[in-house]
């Protein structure tokens, strides 16, 4: 929630596809029921990728019903939020 206040995560396809191409994202999070058609960040190695939350779970997040795609902005915050998605990752053997 901090790091959406702070402005520091972008949502939606196109809103992640602008930021990617702007490569001001240092790690992309996608829903893990979305599709594989789906997958915004496959293409890019630039940067981790996690899969750890549903559309459902991801929404909560960016304050709305269902999200499959965010992006963390470069930022204050955001390495502190990567360490902690990493920490996730090590503790469930999760992606």
């Amino acid at each position: 929630a901090l790091c959406r206040k702070a402005g520091l995560l972008v949502y939606g396809e196109e809103a992640v596809k602008k930021a990617l191409n702007q490569k001001s994202i240092i790690c992309g999070i996608e829903a893990s029921d979305s599709s594989e058609r789906g997958h915004l960040f496959l293409e890019d190695d630039s940067f981790p990728v996690f899969n750890l939350f549903t559309a459902v779970e991801l929404g909560k997040i960016v304050a709305h019903d269902v999200v499959a795609h965010v992006g963390l902005l470069k930022g204050s915050l955001s390495e502190q939020v990567l360490l902690a998605l990493r920490k996730i990752v090590l503790y469930n053997g999760a992606k």
